[in-house]
């Protein structure tokens, strides 16, 4: 893994983007596409266990990634960039179709709704933030939003041509990391990642998974040590 070179700020313009998108899933600024996955998620509308989390292919051991994903993330910027145990954090990405043809991702957040048995061409696409210990080394990943798409639900897909970029705003946190932290660690590189499942249509069983993709650049986040008298 490469260094980090340089912290990213955030620019005046995402941050109005930031304050711009609200409620709405998927919406345009500017003519860019913007693709909101901030807003909480209602309980009627998660699923749970993701579906397939327990492994495919042959005698019940995990398959291996067979298929590559025609997309790169950018990490655009992180906010804030000094943090603090249990704050959240706002992150937005760029999203760009580097392939040939039309990419298809799953869109929608009612996950509960669009994997439900009976449902053909399941689909759904997790990001992930990978928070590595300038220190040691090791690293942690944490997913922070799952969406999912079916041919069932044509309206749960969000077309990206060839070359189109969409941006994807995500919120996270350091818990994860809460040892670290704890430990005197004052800052952690932050990079996105990204992979997709795709699901028999008979049964919650992954018949294919993507390798993950993650983003080249990262963010380094300045981390506040703990108040006194907080476990």
């Amino acid at each position: 893994m490469q260094p980090a070179h340089s912290t990213l700020k955030l620019t005046l313009s995402t941050l109005l983007i930031l304050l711009a998108v609200t409620e709405g899933l998927s919406s345009q600024h500017d003519g860019q596409i913007v693709l909101d996955l901030t807003a909480p998620i209602p309980s009627e509308q998660q699923f749970g266990v993701l579906p397939g989390s327990s492994g495919g292919g042959t005698g019940g051991e995990p398959i291996s990634p067979v298929s590559s994903l025609p997309l790169r993330i950018e990490m655009q910027s992180v906010s804030p960039q000094s943090v603090r145990l249990g704050q959240q954090i706002k992150i937005a990405l760029l999203v760009t179709n580097i392939g040939n043809s039309d990419f298809f991702l799953p869109a929608s957040r009612d996950t509960s709704s669009v994997l439900d048995q009976g449902n053909r061409g399941r689909k759904s696409f997790s990001f992930s933030l990978s928070m590595r210990n300038p220190k040691t080394g090791s690293e942690v990943d944490s997913i922070v939003a799952t969406i999912a798409a079916s041919k069932s639900k044509p309206k749960s897909w969000l077309q990206i041509k060839p070359n189109e970029k969409i941006l994807v705003f995500l919120t996270g946190h350091l818990d994860p990391v809460e040892s670290w932290i704890r430990a005197g660690v004052t800052t952690i590189e932050v990079r996105a990642s990204a992979f997709e499942w795709s699901f028999e249509d008979s049964r919650y069983f992954i018949k294919d998974r993507t390798q993950t993709i993650q983003s080249a650049n990262p963010v380094i986040l300045r981390v506040s040590k703990p108040d006194v008298g907080i476990n």
